[in-house]
C-alpha cells in the first residue's frame, strides 16, 4: 500500500499529534508520534512532507471543553444551545416577500398579448429600472400586506396594511398635486406616480366592501387616467414610451370596457404609447370594441336596459356593421397565430383545483403553454361579447309580426347559437390557464407558511381574470344561466387565490 495522507491515520496517532502540537516550541527534527499500526500500514503524516522545517501546524482550540481542561457540565446547555426553528421575520418583510414571489413573479414565454395591462408587469419594470420612490415603496408594502391578509386570513396584516395605506393617502395628496407642473423631462416622476396610483387602486380592490355604491378603486383609476393625459399632453421633445406607460394604458382600456365607457380621443392611438407591429393591430381592434360596447350599452345598465327603444334605425345598422367587421378582424387575427399556439380538443378530466365548484364542460382544449390558453381565452371572450352585442342590437329593433320565420328571428337564433359556442370554447380553454401551475417552494423558510397546497400560482392564474371578467360582465338575458354561473364561480375562486376582494364579492353576488 502506498503512502496515504494523515487524514487516514488511526485515532491513536491523531490524538498523539494533537497533544504534541500544544507544545509551542517543538523542534522540527523531533520525530512525530506514531504507533506500530501506522508504521506497518506505511501511513505518513502530512507534516513529514513539508520541506520547510520551520513550518509547524497549530490546532485551533474553540473552547476549554474541547481542549480537555474542563469537563462539560451535565444537564441542559441553555447558554450554548442554538435556538430551534427559523429566525423570526417581521410581518411586513414576510408579506412583501410572499407578494413579490407569488403575485409579481415573471413568467417565462408569456406573449405580450397574454399579459396585457397587468400590474405585475409595471411593478417588475419599476424594479428593473433601479429607480426609488418612497410613495411607490409605501404603496407596494400596503398592497402586499392587504393581499397577504386576505389569502392567509391574517388580521394583524390587515391592520398594518390599513395603517400604511392611511399614511400613503396623506403623502399622495401632497405629491400628486404637483403633477401638473411636470414636463417631458420628468419621466421618472410620471412613472412613479402611475405605479403608485395603480398600486393604490389595486389595494382598494383587495379590501373592497359593499359599503360604497361605486368601488373606491375607480377614483384611483380616474387619477391614473389624468396623469397619463398629462404625460401625453406635456410640452417638450418626443416622449420616451416605456413599459409602465404602455401597461398603464392597457389596464385603463380594460376598465373602460368593463365600465362601458368610450375611450377618450387622445387614448385611441396606441402607437403614441409604444404599441408596435402585431400588438398595435390588436390594440386597434380592442379600442374599437370598447367604443362599440359603450355605444350599445349604458354605463350602469339594469336588466331591462336592453329593451329600450332606438329612434334612428340607421344607427343600429351602423353598429351592427361595426360588430361584424370586428368579428371578422378577430377571426383574421386568430388565423395568423403561430402554429405552436394551436390547441387540441380532448375529453375533459377532473380539475383538482376547482373540484368544489360546478362541473366543467365535457370537452377541454389543451395547449402547449398556459400563456397560449390565455390568448385563446381572450379571443373567445371578445367574440362572445360581440355575439351579445348583436343580440342587444336585435332586441332594440321593432319586433316583426309574424316573428317566427322572419329575418329578425333567424338572425337572433344564429347569434344565440354563436354566443353559446363561444362561451363553451371559453370554458374549455380557461382550465389550461391555471392547470399545472403549482406554486414553487420558497427558497427560505419562515415562521408563517407561504405555500398553500391545492392552489395555483397566483401570478399565472391571474392571466385568466380578464377573459372571465368579460364573460361575467355580460347581462344575464344575453347568456345561458348555467354558463354564467360557471364563469362567476371561477372568477370568485380566482378572487380568493389572488386576494382581490372586489372579484370575489362581485362574482359571488350573481350566484
Amino acid at each position: 500500500m502506498g503512502p496515504m495522507s494523515s487524514s487516514t491515520a488511526c485515532k491513536t496517532c491523531k490524538l498523539r499529534r494533537i497533544k504534541a502540537s500544544t507544545k509551542l516550541l517543538q523542534k522540527s527534527e523531533e520525530p512525530k508520534p506514531v504507533c506500530q499500526r501506522c508504521t506497518k500500514s506505511r501511513r505518513i503524516c502530512l507534516d513529514g512532507k513539508i520541506t520547510n522545517p520551520r513550518v509547524t501546524f497549530a490546532f485551533h482550540v474553540e473552547n476549554r471543553f474541547a481542549s480537555g481542561k474542563a469537563k462539560r457540565p451535565r444537564g441542559p446547555r441553555s447558554s450554548l444551545a442554538t435556538p430551534r426553528g427559523s429566525p423570526q421575520i417581521d410581518l411586513q418583510t414576510h408579506a412583501l416577500g410572499y407578494y413579490l414571489q407569488c403575485h409579481i413573479q415573471t413568467l417565462p414565454d408569456v406573449p405580450s398579448a397574454a399579459g396585457e395591462g397587468t400590474l405585475s408587469g409595471s411593478v417588475a419594470a419599476w424594479d428593473r429600472s433601479g429607480k426609488t420612490c418612497e410613495m411607490v415603496d409605501l404603496a407596494l408594502s400596503s398592497l402586499a400586506l392587504a393581499v397577504f391578509s386576505r389569502t392567509h386570513h391574517h388580521s394583524q396584516a390587515a391592520a398594518e396594511a390599513a395603517s400604511r395605506y392611511s399614511r400613503l393617502l396623506h403623502m399622495a395628496r401632497g405629491r400628486i398635486a404637483q403633477v401638473g407642473s411636470l414636463d417631458s423631462s420628468n419621466e421618472r416622476d410620471f412613472e412613479a406616480y402611475l405605479v403608485a396610483v395603480s398600486l393604490m387602486a389595486r389595494y382598494e380592490s383587495s379590501v373592497y366592501c359593499w359599503s360604497s355604491k361605486s368601488p373606491p378603486s375607480f377614483s384611483h383609476y380616474d387619477g391614473a387616467t389624468a396623469i397619463l393625459k398629462l404625460w401625453h399632453d406635456c410640452p417638450g421633445p418626443a416622449r420616451p414610451t416605456t413599459s409602465i406607460i404602455r401597461n398603464t394604458r392597457r389596464g385603463l382600456i380594460k376598465l373602460f370596457m368593463l365600465r362601458r365607457l368610450p375611450l377618450p380621443e387622445w387614448m385611441l392611438d396606441g402607437a403614441q404609447f409604444g404599441e408596435t407591429d402585431h400588438d398595435l393591430e390588436r390594440d386597434r381592434i380592442i379600442a374599437r370594441l370598447v367604443n362599440l360596447n359603450a355605444a350599445v350599452f349604458a354605463p350602469f345598465p339594469s336588466q331591462a336596459d336592453h329593451d329600450h327603444d332606438v329612434e334612428d334605425l340607421q344607427a343600429i345598422d351602423h353598429l351592427e356593421a361595426e360588430a361584424r367587421s370586428l368579428d371578422e378582424a378577430l377571426e383574421a387575427r386568430a388565423a395568423q397565430f403561430p402554429p405552436e399556439w394551436s390547441y387540441q380538443q380532448t375529453k375533459a378530466s377532473p380539475d383538482p383545483l376547482t373540484r368544489n365548484l360546478s362541473r366543467s364542460p365535457t370537452t377541454q382544449y389543451t395547449f402547449s403553454a398556459p400563456s397560449h390558453a390565455t390568448i385563446w381565452s381572450q379571443h373567445f371572450a371578445y367574440r362572445l361579447l360581440l355575439s351579445t352585442i348583436h343580440l342587444s342590437l336585435l332586441a332594440q329593433r321593432p319586433r316583426p309580426d309574424p316573428f317566427i320565420g322572419s329575418p329578425h328571428y333567424h338572425a337572433q337564433v344564429e347569434h344565440t347559437i354563436h354566443s353559446h359556442r363561444m362561451a363553451d370554447s371559453l370554458a374549455a380553454s380557461l382550465p389550461s390557464c391555471w392547470a399545472g401551475s403549482p406554486q414553487t417552494p420558497p427558497t427560505t423558510t419562515t415562521a408563517l407558511s407561504i405555500i398553500k397546497q391545492g392552489t395555483p400560482n397566483p401570478s399565472q392564474a391571474s392571466l385568466a381574470i380578464w377573459p372571465l371578467s368579460i364573460a361575467c360582465n355580460i347581462a344575464k338575458p344575453m347568456m345561458d344561466g348555467k354558463q354564467q354561473r360557471w364563469f362567476r364561480e371561477r372568477l370568485a375562486w380566482l378572487g380568493k387565490v389572488t386576494g382581490a376582494g372586489i372579484l370575489e364579492r362581485h362574482a359571488s353576488a350573481g350566484l
